[in-house]
């Protein structure tokens, strides 16, 4: 049996989790790594609303990081942590979610003495650096990222890319780094067709802001007819996103939250998902339409490429509105083509990253900081 401290992401909670729709997902692996006798206890942030959530994970429980400690680090050192011991001590490995939150779980590892794992779904140096910020804004991610680290037993990230991205920038040791990428649950599979008759449906799914790249795919899709364009998804600029649209003359509809178990319907309603971002980390929508048979383009990205093979398994294309409207007609098309792409897509995600699959992988990073020890 293990016993796995997980910190969630700063400020983060399984009711946060759940207002996003992603609370299923994100805590699948945990019911599947319980059934290989690990047991974990959450550590929320809200831990008054995330108890009645935490029973569907066999064997865990929820520990308090309260909110108060992370008003300066010092507070958190003094107090925070040393409150957390008790927790600590009944524990074999602590976990960050996200590098975001490393920092707590890093400094929790000290004190209890316990192995360290690092995990980044994404690095918020680079995203930071892609996105434009500041240089200022760049640098204190870039810290924010090193106390994590720097105190790892094991680093594990979702992507090649990230992997080569922490030894380029960050200087880690190629042998504290292990690649598990983004599990995909069971129920997103191929189905019976269940494509709408009368229109082209395009789907699109992720936040609404500039780097998803919307503003590129709406001036294509401005130049096709018959099209409708589905984007489910929050952000800051979804306002701006449906004023533009309307003014383009888009058929579009904007859903802002679809709980993950309900996705698999709307990937199998789509012709087309497009990824059109200009970088990404592990895009887990991209995995879930290609697992749901869906045929993709994808933009050539940072972050974008680590899973798809162009004219295989998607249409990789420009970042451009030219090159994205180009690839739309040729699927709008030509059926065939659309066919072969999504099974293809399908069979290689089922293949790599089933959640059986990432979950002994997940499991044997964990017996390998183990034996490390501290």
């Amino acid at each position: 049996m293990v016993a796995l401290g997980l910190f969630l992401t700063r400020h983060g909670s399984l009711q946060l989790w759940e207002k996003v729709g992603i609370r299923s997902r994100e805590l699948a692996l945990y019911s599947a790594l319980a059934e290989a006798g690990v047991k974990t206890t959450i550590f929320s942030y809200r831990p008054e609303e995330d108890g009645a959530i935490l029973p569907e994970v066999p064997g865990s429980q929820i520990a308090t990081v309260d909110s108060a400690w992370l008003l300066s680090w010092s507070r958190f050192l003094r107090h925070g942590a040393y409150k957390l011991r008790r927790a600590l001590q009944r524990l074999d490995l602590i976990k960050s979610n996200q590098m975001i939150g490393g920092r707590e779980a890093a400094a929790a590892a000290e004190i209890g003495e316990k192995p360290l794992i690092i995990r980044g779904g994404y690095v918020p140096s680079r995203n930071a650096r892609y996105g434009g910020a500041d240089e200022k804004t760049v640098k204190e991610y870039f810290a924010e990222e090193a106390a994590g680290l720097k105190k790892a037993t094991l680093v594990v990230v979702t992507t090649p890319t990230l992997r080569d991205y922490l030894i380029s920038a960050h200087r880690i040791s190629p042998e504290k780094i292990r690649v598990i990428g983004n599990y995909v649950p069971s129920c997103f599979t191929p189905a019976p067709s269940d494509l709408p008759s009368g229109h082209f449906c395009v789907l699109s799914v992720g936040r609404h802001h500039p780097v998803k790249g919307y503003d590129l795919l709406m001036h294509a899709l401005a130049r096709l007819k018959g099209v409708k364009w589905r984007c489910i998804g929050r952000g800051k600029d979804i306002d701006a996103a449906r004023a533009e649209s309307h003014r383009l003359g888009i058929n579009a509809e904007f859903c802002e939250s679809v709980p993950n178990t309900e996705m698999p319907r709307y990937y199998r309603q789509a012709h087309v998902f497009v990824l059109s971002s200009r970088y990404e980390g592990h895009p887990k929508a991209l995995l879930e339409a290609m697992a749901c048979g869906c045929a993709c383009v994808v933009t050539r990205a940072p972050g974008n490429l680590d899973d798809v093979t162009d004219e295989m398994t998607a249409l990789v294309v420009d970042l451009s509105s030219d090159a994205l409207y180009e690839a739309l007609v040729r699927l709008r098309d030509d059926g065939a083509l659309r066919q072969r792409l999504g099974a293809a897509a399908a069979a290689y995600v089922a293949e790599r990253y089933n959640l059986a699959r990432i979950a002994q992988a997940e499991l044997a990073v964990y017996r390998e900081a183990l034996a490390r020890g501290c």
